[in-house]
């Protein structure tokens, strides 16, 4: 049973479809129960066509349409080894390949606690005894909880592409100077920020269960190896968990508590933050504040880490070598409100990027570097505050971001 659900694990992974991990499956029950012929079929409901998987006695696959018969292959509440001679009369006459009707048996696949699937096989059993009863209810168990994690990423992806669609919708233009207009939002990111908290919330309990028993495993596990492994599984559901609380704050950021603070205050605790995101001890950025009585009205602990993400991409974007970050405040013509510049002469980014460099989860670097959220949380801050956020750049010239902050 555990070479049967390892064989499973492993050939599982977000890009096959749930047909291709029913093939998985049946392959996998044909060898562990040496049964001649077996047939895994989803989703049966009545008239509708229903997918089903064949595998032959050599080996052989093939996926084939079959018309659904809800009357006979439904209505199961828990657990059954069934004789499938007179319930799957319909699948058989269907179906090319010849079973053994007499010898075959059904079992069903639960997902979420319904049958959405059904195993048919030749068993090579004369009678069932408890112990082969208690195997096939733990194979089936862990058959149905693939299927049901295959379907869930399945309807990740449909919700990442929902996502993205919202993203890529227009959003009305506002004027910068009118930047407080900005705190009424749009329909857009009020959609994209339900749709994220949901999934946040939906994908949240199943991490703290899998990092919590990968703990508790780990401590009676005395195996070196195997420590490492379960020490893996730990890191890298405690990483998720941290994408997914930088979801949560994305989707719904506590309401500002805003007080005046000096740009030249604002910018200093920004750049010792950006110190500890960069693991940094000195960087080269050169602030030039003018007016050392510039003040702005916003909730420092939301606008100082927004500044800090601006920073540490404007460090970053020296690829090769450390380089000068340039860091202005000056009041604008009307002084309500002040505009800080933060400069670089870095790799630079082209229109495209530009105009993607603030969506969740976007990022021009490669995969596993960085989960491209710090732009993203720095614009979605700054309009909260009230205020607004403009890119422009040049690829090889640098980029110059212009973040507008309301003084009152």
């Amino acid at each position: 049973l555990f070479g049967f659900t390892a064989d499973l694990l492993a050939n599982i992974d977000s890009v096959k479809s749930v047909t291709d991990i029913a093939k998985v499956i049946t392959l996998g029950w044909q060898k562990m129960f040496q049964a001649a012929k077996v047939c895994l079929y989803l989703c049966p409901a009545k008239s509708e066509l229903i997918e089903a998987v064949v595998v032959e006695d050599s080996g052989k696959s093939e996926t084939v349409l079959l018309e659904g018969r809800g009357e006979e292959s439904g209505g199961i509440d828990g657990f059954e080894v069934l004789d499938a001679e007179d319930r799957c009369r319909w699948l058989f006459e269907q179906i090319d390949t010849t079973f053994d009707v007499s010898r075959c048996k059904m079992v069903p696949l639960f997902c979420n606690g319904k049958a959405k699937a059904a195993v048919v096989f030749e068993s090579s059993l004369s009678e069932e005894s408890k112990e082969a009863f208690a195997t096939f209810k733990a194979a089936a168990s862990i058959c149905g909880k693939i299927l049901e994690l295959v379907t869930a990423l399945k309807q990740d992806r449909q919700l990442t592409e929902r996502i993205i669609q919202l993203n890529e919708e227009p959003i009305e233009q506002v004027d910068k100077v009118d930047a407080g207009k900005l705190n009424a939002g749009s329909s857009v990111l009020d959609g994209l920020c339900e749709i994220a908290a949901g999934a946040a919330h939906e994908l949240n309990n199943p991490l703290s269960a899998i990092s919590g028993r990968a703990q508790l495993l780990a401590q009676n596990e005395t195996d070196a190896k195997k420590q490492k492994i379960l020490g893996q599984i730990r890191s890298n559901a405690d990483e998720l968990a941290g994408i997914i609380d930088g979801l949560m704050e994305y989707a719904n950021p506590q309401p500002p508590k805003k007080e005046l603070i000096t740009a030249e205050q604002l910018i200093g605790e920004a750049i010792e933050l950006t110190k500890q995101k960069t693991m940094k001890e000195s960087l080269d950025i050169q602030v030039d504040v003018g007016q050392t009585d510039i003040k702005v009205f916003v909730d420092s602990g939301q606008v100082v880490p927004a500044i800090a993400n601006i920073l540490s991409n404007s460090i970053e974007s020296y690829i090769d070598e450390d380089g000068t970050v340039k860091v202005s405040a000056s009041y604008d013509q009307k002084g309500a409100f002040a505009t800080l510049e933060i400069s670089d002469r870095g790799c630079g980014m082209d229109k495209e990027t530009v105009n993607k460099a603030s969506r969740p989860f976007f990022s021009a670097r490669p995969a596993g570097r960085k989960r491209g959220m710090g732009l993203a949380h720095a614009e979605r801050y700054i309009k909260l505050n009230g205020g607004s956020i403009d890119i422009t750049s040049d690829v090889g010239a640098g980029t110059m971001v212009t973040v507008l902050l309301p003084c009152k």
